[in-house]
């Protein structure tokens, strides 16, 4: 028979060393802290504050848990370095949701992006003495450029100083890395700036042997604006001309330099008099009154200019049904 004791246990801070809980095959009377193993199932079973009994968690059942079973994480998660795998090859819908590898090269399909550069050129540029501007940008040291006027010298250049020797940059020195479908963004440049790129000639690719053709794939410096319309930057815009006005709001005719036209048809067989709302904002009207049924006939009348939106005309006799037309311009 086990010993019993019938005050605490005091270890003084040592080891209890080889304990073996109590083995049941049911729940005892809980009794708080009380901790034993259920031989039966193999959970170990320990009742928090005397009156239930829960399941201590193992690492083998911990390791059970999915992360969705978890509480959501309020901080930074560190992968240590470690791959995400088996994400689902779904497009994303969301601007949160990840990317897969496979769809980024769908994106990409043909293309092989480089590093932007701050300038290009599709004139003959001198290699060994290439000045210190390029499309009207000025070059620092170590600067990335573009050249496509320069035959088997075309390509993407590193800036080296306006008496010194431009030379590959690394990643487009070679076959394996200059390739149709290179593509490129130009930073800046008066004439060339904010456009996109991209090498068009096929086969292999020796840089300083073959002939490579650039051509433009995108961005605004390749639009002209049509008749009407200027650009500055990024911004396409109208320009107000005589009785044009443009604004952040819209773009509309002058009414103080052009005259607006509104008609009306009246007449209802009763009334002798009619006001009639224009809404052109100003009394400088010219009215004319014609008959609506052949021979279309000119008719005079009283006419007042009430308003500046409204006019009033007066007839000795009341006009037939729908019998004129009224058209005011102003």
């Amino acid at each position: 028979m086990a010993a019993q004791y019938l005050n605490d246990l005091d270890l003084n801070g040592n080891q209890l060393i080889e304990l073996c809980l109590e083995h049941l095959t049911s729940d005892p009377t809980a009794m708080r802290g009380r901790i034993f193993l259920r031989s039966d199932t193999g959970n170990v079973r320990f009742s928090p504050d005397g009156s239930v009994f829960t399941n201590l968690l193992t690492p083998a059942a911990a390791l059970a848990y999915r992360l969705d079973q978890f509480a959501a994480p309020t901080g930074p998660i560190d992968f240590n370095g470690q791959a995400i795998t088996n994400y689902p090859t779904a497009t994303p819908q969301n601007d949160s949701d990840l990317v897969t590898k496979a769809y980024a090269d769908t994106l990409r399909a043909g293309l092989q992006y480089k590093d932007a550069v701050v300038a290009m050129s599709t004139g003959v540029v001198n290699l060994s003495t290439p000045g210190t501007t390029l499309d009207g940008v000025t070059l620092s040291v170590g600067d990335r450029i573009l050249l496509t006027g320069n035959g088997a010298n075309n390509g993407i250049y590193q800036f080296n100083g306006a008496g010194t020797l431009l030379t590959r940059t690394t990643d487009a020195n070679s076959s394996s890395k200059l390739v149709s479908g290179t593509v490129v963004w130009v930073n800046s440049g008066t004439t060339y700036g904010d456009t996109r790129w991209v090498l068009v000639t096929d086969g292999v690719i020796n840089p300083g042997t073959t002939v490579t053709s650039w051509t433009q794939d995108g961005g605004l410096a390749g639009i002209t604006p049509g008749n009407g319309l200027n650009k500055t930057g990024n911004t396409i815009y109208v320009v107000p001309g005589f009785g044009i006005l443009a604004d952040g709001s819209s773009t509309r005719i002058d009414s103080s330099v052009i005259p607006q036209k509104k008609s009306f048809t009246i007449g209802d067989g009763t009334n002798t008099s009619y006001t009639i709302t224009h809404n052109l904002g100003t009394q400088d009207l010219s009215v004319t009154i014609r008959q609506t049924a052949s021979p279309y006939q000119l008719v005079q009348t009283d006419v007042f200019f009430a308003t500046n939106n409204t006019i009033s005309l007066l007839f000795a006799v009341a006009p037939a049904n729908n019998a004129y037309r009224v058209t005011i311009i102003g």
